[in-house]
């Protein structure tokens, strides 16, 4: 799966490696979020990698985001799944506090190589989310601006 995972990434660089500027964008409405993806992000939902409500991908990024129903997690707060997700994918790192949800990253290694992983928690009427975004660690910095403007166009619908 990790080999087939590389090789999705070449192609992705391939696919989009030439785009100019950037194409109109793609927007995402699923369950209580909405975002806008710049327009040269591939849908890799049907690829069979990952289990989220949506998986795309451009150049050396991949962007996915997975809802949990908050009725099936006995009223916990946003700060408590954040430290719920930490602990229970055993990572070694400290959330920050960013917009209103939670940032945090941690690196692991991917076919010998390694990846960088910046993970966003949110909560919305009826779901906590978890984005993640990951890419090699060495395209990361390339790849800092693109995770910013997405996490900062995100929006999630709260109970009125």
């Amino acid at each position: 799966m990790r080999r087939g995972f590389v090789c999705l990434l070449v192609v992705l660089c391939l696919l989009t490696g030439c785009a100019d500027g950037y194409p109109a964008g793609i927007k995402i409405q699923c369950k209580d979020i909405q975002l806008t993806l710049p327009g040269d992000f591939i849908d890799l939902s049907d690829e069979g990698i990952g289990d989220g409500e949506f998986l795309y991908g451009r150049n050396t990024l991949i962007f996915t985001g997975l809802a949990e129903d908050k009725a099936t997690l006995e009223k916990m707060t946003l700060d408590e799944y954040t430290g719920y997700v930490i602990s229970g994918n055993k990572l070694n790192c400290t959330p920050t506090v960013y917009g209103d949800g939670y940032l945090f990253s941690y690196e692991a290694t991917v076919d010998g190589a390694p990846y960088t992983y910046i993970t966003a928690t949110g909560e919305g009427a009826s779901n906590f989310w978890i984005f993640q975004f990951y890419c090699p660690s060495e395209d990361l910095e390339e790849n800092k601006p693109e995770i910013d403007i997405i996490l900062q166009g995100l929006e999630f619908q709260k109970n009125s």
